[in-house]
C-alpha cells in the first residue's frame, strides 16, 4: 500500500481522445498509484492537423522567447502523453512548468531527444538512448488474472488496413477461420467482438455465424461501454484475435489469457507486426488459434509481462527513486 505521508507526484496527462492512445496512458498512471501517491490533472487536446500546426507554433515560440512560469500557482513533476498530437502539448507543459516529459510510442525523430522518456515497442526497432526504453509491447490497463472461467473464449477481429501497407484484409477469409475456432471447441461459449476498423460485411456476417451457433454472441464495438474488453480479459480463459491487432494481443497476454493468434493475408514476407508475433510465439505468450483448447496444459508462458508496471518503475527509478523504498 502506498505511503500516503508522502507528498504525491503530480502529474498533468495529456490526452487525445483515442482509446488505445488512453489505454497507454491511464495504464502506466494506475501503475504508478500502486506505488506512490499520486494527483493526476487531465487534458484532453484535438487529434487535427489544424491544432498540430497551432501547437507546433506556440511550441516554437515559447522556445524563442522562453517559457514564462513565474506566475503560475501551481506546477507538475511529470507532464505524459501518448499519440503524435500529444507529443507538442507534453513538450509545450514540460517546458512550461519544468516538469519531465514522458511518452509511448516512437515520436517524431525531431522530437524524440526533447522528451525526457520514452516508452516504445521493440518491433519498432528504437535506437538505443539513454531517454528510450524498450518494451515488450505497449503499456495497457490489463491485470493478470490466473482465476478464468475454462469455458469462456472472446474473439476480438481486427479490420482493413487505412494505408494498405502491410496486409489485405479479406472478410471471407477471416469469418472462416473464426467459424471454424466455434466448430472445433463447442464446449467453451465464445463472445465474438468487432472493433473501429471492421467493415461492416464483416460485422454482419459475424453477426450471422454467431447467431447461427450454440456457443456463441455477438456484440458490435459501438455496444459496447467503456472497459467491457478488460472485464471480458478478466474472465475469459481463452482469447483469439487477428493477427493485425497488435495492441488488444498485448492486452490479453497481460491479462493472463491463454492467447491464439488468427492468421491474416500479409502482403510482404516480412513486417514488424510479423516480427512481434514470431517473437511472441517463440516466448510462448501466444499459440496458433487452430488448437487454442489444447494449449491449456502446454509449456505456455506462466509470467505474462506487465509494462505499464515496468514503466511506472522506470520513471520512479530515474527522477524518485526514494519512492521505490
Amino acid at each position: 500500500m502506498p505511503n500516503f505521508k508522502i507528498k504525491p507526484l503530480k502529474i498533468k496527462a495529456i490526452l487525445d481522445g483515442r482509446p488505445g492512445h488512453e489505454k497507454q496512458t491511464i495504464g502506466i498512471l494506475k501503475a504508478l498509484e500502486k506505488l506512490t501517491p499520486i494527483t493526476v490533472e487531465y487534458k484532453t487536446v484535438r487529434p487535427a492537423l489544424p491544432s498540430y500546426i497551432k501547437n507546433s507554433l506556440i511550441y516554437l515560440l515559447g522556445k524563442a522567447f522562453g517559457f514564462a512560469n513565474s506566475f503560475l500557482l501551481s506546477s507538475f513533476d511529470i507532464i505524459i502523453g501518448t499519440g503524435t498530437y500529444t507529443h507538442l502539448p507534453v513538450l509545450i507543459e514540460k517546458e512550461k512548468y519544468r516538469a519531465k516529459a514522458a511518452t509511448c510510442m516512437t515520436p517524431e525523430p525531431f522530437l524524440i531527444n526533447k522528451f525526457d522518456l520514452c516508452f516504445i515497442p521493440f518491433h519498432d526497432n528504437p535506437k538505443l538512448k539513454k531517454n528510450i526504453l524498450t518494451t515488450i509491447g505497449p503499456p495497457n490497463l490489463s491485470v493478470h488474472n490466473p482465476d478464468k472461467n475454462d469455458k469462456k473464449g472472446l474473439i476480438l477481429v481486427g479490420g482493413a488496413d487505412k494505408k494498405n501497407r502491410h496486409y489485405k484484409w479479406d472478410t471471407n477469409y477471416i469469418t472462416k477461420k473464426i467459424e471454424k475456432i466455434l466448430i472445433n471447441n463447442p464446449v467453451i461459449e465464445w463472445t465474438i467482438s468487432s472493433s473501429p476498423r471492421t467493415p461492416i460485411d464483416a460485422s454482419e456476417s459475424l453477426k450471422k455465424i454467431a447467431s447461427n451457433r450454440k456457443n456463441a454472441i455477438f456484440f458490435d464495438y459501438k455496444d459496447t461501454p467503456k472497459g467491457w474488453v478488460e472485464k471480458e480479459y478478466d474472465q475469459s480463459r481463452y482469447v483469439c484475435l487477428t493477427a493485425d491487432s497488435m495492441s488488444m494481443i498485448y492486452e490479453a497476454i497481460s491479462a493472463g489469457c491463454i492467447v491464439g493468434i488468427i492468421p491474416i493475408l500479409w502482403k510482404e514476407k516480412n513486417n514488424k507486426f510479423q516480427e512481434s508475433i514470431r517473437y511472441l510465439m517463440k516466448k510462448r505468450y501466444v499459440v496458433s488459434a487452430n488448437a487454442i483448447e489444447k494449449e491449456q496444459n502446454s509449456a505456455l508462458n506462466a509470467m505474462p509481462p506487465n509494462e505499464a508496471a515496468r514503466c511506472a518503475k522506470e520513471i520512479l527509478k530515474r527522477w524518485h527513486p526514494q519512492k521505490l523504498k
